[in-house]
Parts: structure tokens; sequence; C-alpha cells
């Protein structure tokens, strides 16, 4: 079994706490509150400046080509995101509104600054991973269950499940597989625990933009 089949296997109770998360049931309906959006997408804009720094962090840990280039890609999209989420709150509701960040927002950003500033490319492929998997999880999943109709999320949910972060999401995984591959059984196990915890702070991130 590869790395990534085996990390995911383990991370389902968290991803399915995640489909079954109100934020993500009433994103799908389209009654999520407006405040509660807005709460979920100031602290996105402060994760992806940091996003943007940990993938460029990566970019320098691999060899020169086509990997390093697709890290470096990632940091561009993940400022041009960041830019655009005021574009699309112009659409969906209001300004974004200036927000320090909320406490699981910073646990996230340290678990994943740790890591990669430890510069063990293998444990920080795993545990940035969350953030492009099982965001285009969750994507998938709300545009299956999604009320297509008159829903003021939909621009922001097809966003998430483009080609373009699909086929991000894959070369992500087929590259840490690559690298697990080299590892030992007890660096695997490594990989494994930081993939869950970034999961788990997936979840954290949804909850706090709804409880605040």
């Amino acid at each position: 079994m590869s790395w990534s089949r085996e990390a995911y296997s383990c991370a389902v109770p968290v991803l399915d706490d995640i489909k079954k998360h109100p934020f993500i049931l009433e994103l799908a309906s389209g009654t999520l509150s407006k405040e509660r959006f807005a709460r979920y997408l100031a602290q996105d804009r402060i994760y992806l400046v940091g996003y943007a720094s940990e993938m460029n962090a990566i970019a320098e840990m691999l060899p020169k080509g086509s990997h390093a280039d697709m890290f470096r890609q990632f940091a561009m999209d993940g400022m041009q995101a960041e830019r655009d989420l005021h574009d699309l709150l112009s659409v969906t509701i209001a300004e974004v509104p200036e927000a320090k960040p909320l406490e699981g927002t910073v646990e996230y950003m340290k678990h994943t600054r740790e890591i990669i500033e430890s510069k063990d490319l293998a444990l920080s492929l795993a545990a940035t991973l969350p953030c492009t998997w099982i965001y285009n999880e969750i994507g998938k999943y709300l545009q299956g269950i999604a009320n297509m109709d008159s829903n003021p999320y939909l621009e922001w949910i097809k966003c998430y499940t483009s080609p373009l972060m699909d086929q991000g999401a894959k070369s992500c995984i087929e590259l840490t597989d690559l690298e697990a591959a080299r590892q030992t059984d007890a660096k695997r196990e490594l990989m494994t625990a930081a993939f869950i915890k970034s999961t788990q702070f997936e979840w954290i991130f949804w909850d706090q933009a709804y409880n605040g």
C-alpha cells in the first residue's frame, strides 16, 4: 500500500467529521451566515500568506526541476488567491474584515512552520499535503451535495474543484509518495502523524470560523 493511501485511511475519521460539520453543510445549502463566511475568509487570508512562504521553502529543498517549479507556482497561486478573496467577497458578502489570527490558525501555522524549518523534506511534504488534498476532497464533496440554484457561495465551491486544483493535489500526493518510498518505516509513521495532525487542524479551521 502506498504511503498516501495508508495516511488517508488513518485520516478518514477526521475527514468524515469535516464533512458533517455545520459550516460545510450550511455552505452547501447556501444558508451559512455571511459573518461566519467572512470570518473564515479572514483567517484563510492570513494562512495563505504563510502557505506561500512554506511552498517556497519546500521548493528550496527540492532538486531543480519540475517539482521545485511546481511548489514555487503554488506559492504564487497562494498569493493570488489571497488577492482574489477580496474580489470574491465583493460579489458574495462584504469586505473581508481585518482580523488577528485565531488560535487554530496560529497553531496550524506553527505546526507546519516548525517542520519546514527542520528542513526534513519528507515530513514537510506530509505536513502540508492536507492543505491541497483535503481541500480538494471537501470541494468535491461540496459540489456533490450543494444547492446549485441559488447558493451565494457556489463560485467559491467551484474554485476548489477546478481541474487546476485537482491536478495540484494529485501532483503533491505523487511527490510525497515518491519521498515516502525512500524512508524507513519509522519515518513513514512520523509522516503519517504529521499528515493527520494537519488534517485535524483543517477541521479546527472550519470549526473556529463557525464558532468564533
